[in-house]
């Protein structure tokens, strides 16, 4: 038996894209995180349309994912994002699997999105 619970389809082309831009965003990504505010890591690094899948439930949205990383805030609470696996799909869109360390040890995936002014923000995240 095959269950597919998630699947994000994208169009693919042969393309360069600066995987350092993308190490930009992750590393902007781990500073927001790690600054415990979770306002300014939506804000400053998720699209404004942004999906958030986790434990079966899909979060559409800026604002519902700020209700939703509340807990970022903790003083405590750290993460690094180390990726695995990381993915040109085409000129703005990239793929990446990765391990979380610190506060949570798990696998994560994002969908980084191109903006029109150029930055790479999330568009998908979801803890796997």
């Amino acid at each position: 038996t095959i269950l597919r619970e998630l699947e994000f389809l994208a169009e693919a082309s042969l393309t360069d894209v600066n995987i350092e831009d993308i190490n930009t965003a992750r590393a902007a990504w781990m500073s927001n995180c790690n600054a415990n505010d979770a306002n300014a890591l939506i804000e400053n690094v998720y699209s404004e349309n942004t999906l958030y899948y986790n434990r079966g439930r899909l979060l559409m949205g800026r604002s519902d994912l700020i209700t939703e990383y509340q807990y970022m805030n903790n003083p405590s609470y750290k993460l690094t994002l180390n990726p695995l696996h990381v993915e040109v799909v085409n000129d703005s869109i990239v793929f990446e699997i990765g391990q979380c360390k610190g506060s949570y040890n798990g696998k994560y995936m994002l969908v980084w999105k191109k903006n029109k002014a150029g930055k790479w923000q999330v568009l998908f995240d979801s803890n796997i």
